[in-house]
């Protein structure tokens, strides 16, 4: 690889880095193929927030650009359990350079993940929520039925506004706003 772009600012950042360092050399000793000097950036970032994925791998052919963009705050809550997830998306690059054609989670990413040393799961149990400073679930509404009340996201609050109705799997009524 030409350049990799990394700026760490904590303990954990710099350990992801020095982890994605180790995985580029052994994935070259295994013999994947691994983007040379030509021209191609790979970019570690730290600047996810949301509260659904953990880790993202990217290829922009266009670009010449590859990035792994990790949870920032999951990585310092959850610090060397981070590391899966550090590996997993290291899985989807090497996957975009040696098996362009397959599917994201597909039987050529799985094998990836078994050489790296990991499991071949594709999703995390980090709660993403707490992590970030100051999160509070937004646009959500309180509804009931006559067994249990829950809360619904703002798309189907605005569907029971216009007139759909929804009935609780449970006790079969028509469910209403709390």
């Amino acid at each position: 690889m030409k350049q990799l772009y990394c700026y760490p600012e904590t303990t954990q950042q710099r350990k992801s880095f020095r982890k994605l360092n180790s995985l580029i050399k052994n994935a070259k000793d295994m013999g994947f193929k691994i983007p040379k000097n030509d021209g191609v950036r790979f970019h570690l970032k730290f600047d996810l927030k949301s509260v659904a994925s953990a880790g993202m791998a990217t290829y922009k052919f266009y670009h010449n650009e590859m990035s792994i963009r990790l949870h920032k705050f999951g990585l310092e809550k959850y610090k060397d359990k981070f590391n899966r997830t550090l590996i997993h998306e290291f899985a989807h690059i090497l996957q975009f350079t040696n098996y362009p054609n397959s599917k994201p989670h597909g039987r050529e990413f799985k094998m990836l993940m078994r050489k790296l040393g990991e499991s071949p799961s594709r999703c995390h149990n980090y709660d993403l929520k707490s992590t970030i400073p100051g999160y509070t679930a937004k646009n959500t509404f309180t509804y009931r039925c006559r067994c249990r009340t829950f809360q619904a996201s703002k798309i189907r609050h605005n569907k029971i506004l216009r007139g759909h109705s929804y009935i609780c799997n449970v006790c079969k009524a028509t469910i209403i706003k709390a």
